[in-house]
């Protein structure tokens, strides 16, 4: 409760204990005066502390006289309450007296800091012994105080109410002693702020109003919202300060708002709450905060404030409830505020996997606006949201990469360098558009904070890397941006995207961590339509990766669920293809046949040029190969022949698609193979190259081949060695075991076929066999359900899978 110095209170807090502590160092040595000061905010007790000091003082045959300066004569003690509000003649003649030493003098005053005689004055009364400062009540001084007339049960919500604030705590266990069930106790409390507010002026009660809006406000915005000189400001907030109603909880501050607001009428108050939205606005801060309470208050926000608002919360990742407040606004909205409403709605469909939304959405505030009105950084937005789903026409005024941004602006020079190195990667090379797309991830880490989109610079440059190859691209460009300048829907979509890199890179178990880590961090319903793709086609490629149906078959219906609410379009291609070769592996080609219609028709759009549809061609093949569909597989293998006459990657898919084919009809060349894999292996496709030379080991026709393309599959697997955390009994156990055979023995428990573990493996189903067989002889079973049973036992299936 109340807290002095340490030699004076030894940290107790009764009131009582801390009057006579005072008195006893005062009588201690009557013949010598001294003078003592207790500093407190309003309400917190020194007037109370004052009366008790005066009748313990009288009690030990002092005479004590109250007031100055009339009482300062005849008497041994002056007791002096509120300093603060002498004014400077008598705050001169305080100091004085107490230079002198004529009296012991006990004042008391309110933390004023802008009082320059008041410091005075302070100084003289504290040059011997420090000020005792007064402050709020702990809950066990509340629990005491309730328990004389109630149920201590009660005494945390009285602490929540008056914030420990001694004169609101005396007020709500005053309730107590008429209505002990703590039915009064809100009422009182919100009495006694009504009542000491009723003391404020007017400019007091504004400037309260605005401070306990729960955002941070300085005193030069209060001088500018209220229309005061910052002197006068700094003086009324030096009072406010005083008042003791800033220093309390979230309950105590939002009832004095609302005793403010009610006292200053909705008029004033909306008014002045307006005046602050639109000064934060002009400022670039938005606070959802001050939204709720304005919004609490009745406040009506001027449209540029709402889609400030919008804005804010697209950049924070929180999409839920963009389309209500944006669908209020049409109606309201002019010329200038439709364009960038529009603008908000398209990057919020894009975030949503509606990319013919967004494109619909900037098509129609086009038609509605005239072309000069619409500045040059909202067309290439425009132009990239509607050529990522297949509309190329609006990146015709961005294909020369030669074109200067318009205006001084960064972010205006970024998002036209993104729609250049987007026309570069449609209409020309790749290389050049990555370069172009890099630079422009450069120039975005400076304005990234503030604007609004769907991609970084940086994310859109890694994911043209990622779809062409170039893996050693896509990690620098996306670790090259500082996580903390991100927003929060930019770092989870980097963070996805790296993973993304990991798994190709061969980290398989690796990236199987992340998404665990990143599931658990945004829960199942954290993150938009589009990402949540990304994650799900992850979590399928992992499975493909790890060689196991049985996961596969686990994972692929939620990715076909995300599958169902996203539109394909050019970034999500490798995303979307990823499940379409699951799908085919385990047999559900026909549950997305819809889905491969759309991508049939977008690559259409894009034409045999684009960077961005390779993969999907690639992915075409692959599908076919798993679905045992040839004649599917012409088709896709013939469109990346033919991207391969102007795109070197396209061409190295389209010769490792050749030869895959012709292993598949039982040719195997081993140089052609050989050929094929390096290439493979240097565009990021490792473990296809793996795969591939698996399958050139199990389809040639002599063993010496057979051999050689085991050895090659072999060198191509990617290990990621980990510490291995098992039990040092579980090692033992399983120390008699080859490292081939433990590999046998945690595939066997995942309960894949005997062809699926030597096609993971690249051995054949019959070496399995004999290896499961001899698992069985060492680890002493009888039958294969034993040694199943003993396996499982061992952990192989979790720790020691290395």
């Amino acid at each position: 409760m109340l807290q002095a110095d340490p030699s004076a209170a030894a940290g107790t807090s009764s009131r009582e204990v801390l009057g006579r502590s005072i008195v006893s160092s005062l009588i201690c040595e009557p013949r010598r005066p001294t003078a003592r000061l207790i500093v407190g905010l309003s309400g917190y007790g020194k007037t109370h502390l004052l009366h008790h000091v005066r009748n313990l003082l009288r009690d030990n045959d002092l005479t004590v006289a109250s007031g100055f300066p009339d009482a300062a004569s005849g008497s041994d003690v002056l007791l002096i309450d509120d300093i603060d509000r002498l004014d400077d003649a008598d705050l001169a003649a305080l100091t004085d007296l107490v230079d002198r030493g004529t009296h012991i003098v006990i004042a008391a005053t309110r933390p004023r800091r802008r009082r320059t005689m008041l410091r005075s004055t302070v100084a003289a009364l504290t040059r011997d012994v420090a000020a005792i400062r007064l402050g709020t009540l702990s809950c066990a001084d509340v629990g005491d105080a309730v328990a004389r007339y109630a149920d201590p049960g009660l005494a945390p919500r009285v602490h929540e109410l008056s914030a420990g604030m001694p004169c609101l705590v005396d007020a709500a266990v005053g309730s107590l002693t008429t209505c002990p069930d703590g039915a009064l106790l809100d009422v009182a409390v919100a009495r006694e702020i009504r009542e000491r507010l009723g003391t404020c002026t007017e400019t007091e009660l504004m400037v309260m109003a605005l401070i306990t809006l729960g955002v941070d406000v300085g005193t030069t915005d209060l001088s500018e919202v209220l229309g005061l000189d910052f002197e006068c400001v700094a003086e009324v907030l030096d009072m406010v300060r005083c008042s003791g109603f800033l220093d309390g909880g979230d309950v105590l501050t939002a009832e004095v708002h609302r005793q403010c607001a009610a006292t200053l009428g909705y008029r004033r108050i909306a008014q002045i709450e307006r005046s602050l939205d639109e000064l934060f606005r002009r400022s670039g801060t938005v606070s959802t905060r001050l939204s709720e309470t304005l919004c609490a208050d009745g406040v009506e926000r001027s449209v540029d404030a709402r889609l400030d608002e919008v804005a804010e919360l697209i950049r924070a990742g929180t999409l839920t409830g963009v389309g209500g407040l944006l669908d209020a606004l049409w109606p309201l909205v002019d010329d200038e505020q439709r364009l960038r409403a529009t603008d908000l709605a398209a990057v919020t469909a894009q975030l949503r996997g509606d990319t013919p939304r967004a494109a619909c959405l900037a098509a129609w505030a086009a038609a509605h606006t005239c072309t000069d009105a619409i500045g040059i950084a909202v067309r290439a937005r425009w132009a990239v949201i509607a050529a990522a789903g297949g509309g190329l026409d609006g990146l015709a005024e961005f294909a020369d990469p030669g074109r200067a941004a318009i205006g001084p602006e960064t972010s205006v020079a970024v998002e036209v360098m993104i729609a250049q190195g987007l026309a570069s990667s449609m209409f020309g090379s790749s290389f050049d558009a990555l370069h172009t797309l890099i630079r422009a991830a450069g120039i975005d880490r400076e304005c990234v904070a503030t604007r609004v989109c769907a991609d970084t610079a940086a994310a859109t440059a890694a994911l043209l890397a990622l779809h062409t190859g170039n893996l050693k691209a896509a990690r620098t460009v996306l670790s090259r941006t500082p996580v903390d300048a991100l927003p929060a829907s930019h770092r989870q979509r980097r963070r996805v995207l790296l993973t993304w890199v990991s798994l190709f890179e061969g980290d398989v178990e690796g990236a199987a961590a992340e998404i665990d880590a990143l599931t658990e961090m945004t829960g199942p319903a954290g993150v938009p339509s589009r990402d949540a793709l990304a994650l799900s086609a992850l979590r399928v490629a992992i499975a493909r990766r790890r060689g196991d149906e049985a996961e596969i078959l686990a994972v692929l219906p939620e990715a076909i669920d995300v599958l169902g609410e996203y539109s394909v379009d050019v970034f999500g291609l490798m995303f979307v293809g990823e499940i379409r070769v699951a799908a085919a592996q385990v047999g559900w080609s026909a549950r997305i046949s819809t889905v491969v219609g759309d991508i049939s028709r977008l690559i259409g759009k894009l034409g045999t040029s684009s960077q961005w549809s390779v993969i999907a061609h690639w992915h075409g093949v692959h599908a076919a190969i798993n679905a045992t569909a040839p004649a599917e597989v012409v088709p896709a293998a013939h469109a990346l022949a033919e991207s391969g006459r102007s795109n070197p990657y396209a061409a190295v898919l389209a010769r490792a698609g050749r030869v895959w084919i012709e292993v598949l009809a039982g040719d195997v060349n081993p140089e052609r193979v050989a050929c094929a894999t390096r290439e493979l292996d240097a565009h990021g496709h490792t473990w296809d190259a793996a795969r591939l030379a698996g399958q050139a080991a199990l389809c040639a026709r002599d063993t010496r081949t057979s051999g050689a393309m085991l050895q090659l599959a072999r060198s191509l697997r990617v290990h990621v060695t980990s510490t291995s955390t098992a039990p040092a009994e579980v090692t033992a156990a399983v120390a008699v075991l080859s490292e081939r055979e433990r590999e046998v023995a945690r595939l066997l428990l995942s309960g894949i076929t005997y062809r699926d573990i030597g096609a993971r493996l690249f051995i054949s189903a019959k070496t399995v066999e004999h290896h499961a067989a001899r698992i069985r002889r060492r680890i002493g079973a009888d039958t294969r359900s034993e040694m199943l049973t003993m396996l499982r036992a061992m952990h192989l299936g979790q720790d020691l899978a290395v």
